[in-house]
């Protein structure tokens, strides 16, 4: 007695294709029962606290056109809904090129396309101590973010923020 035959069922009594789903199956069922039999209630996070938070982002170098959609008033978005928070202030900055030139001297000088912005937002932001939650992700010094609005939507680096109003 061969372990396949020539129509491939397995000991001429089972598929070997309907063997593998079987197989896939019954390992699925058993994963399934032992994380539910393992027990344990489901924890529901409450929301954190909201504070009001004063950040300081700065942008990569970007055509100056682009930065400029960035203005005063603006109202910050995240995903398809908005934030309790707006643009407060924007600065265009320049971006500064070294090179080398032909007799081996470094010469540094304003990049002549583009630019930077310094752009300050105040949001409303949820906070779980110590952890303060910029769409979604932890606020960090030096960490990149989008920054969205309705017209933009930029990388950031955030530079700083300040917990305001408590």
């Amino acid at each position: 007695m061969k372990l396949v035959d020539k129509k491939g069922f397995l000991f001429n009594r089972l598929h070997v294709i309907d063997g593998f789903v079987l197989s896939v199956v019954v390992i699925g069922l058993i994963i399934f029962a032992a994380s539910y039999l393992k027990g344990g209630e489901i924890e529901v996070k409450p929301p954190g606290e909201k504070v009001m938070v004063k950040a300081t982002f700065l942008s990569f170098p970007y055509r100056e056109e682009f930065l400029e959609t960035y203005q005063v008033g603006d109202i910050l978005a995240k995903d398809k809904s908005f934030l309790n928070g707006k643009v407060t202030d924007t600065k265009i900055l320049d971006t500064y090129i070294s090179l080398v030139d032909n007799q081996g001297n470094e010469v540094t000088d304003v990049h002549p396309f583009l630019k930077r912005a310094l752009v300050t937002v105040e949001v409303e932001l949820e906070r779980e101590e110590p952890i303060i939650f910029f769409k979604g992700a932890e606020m960090v010094v030096n960490e990149n973010h989008f920054l969205t609005t309705m017209t933009s939507d930029l990388s950031f680096k955030l530079e700083s923020y300040e917990i305001i109003g408590e």
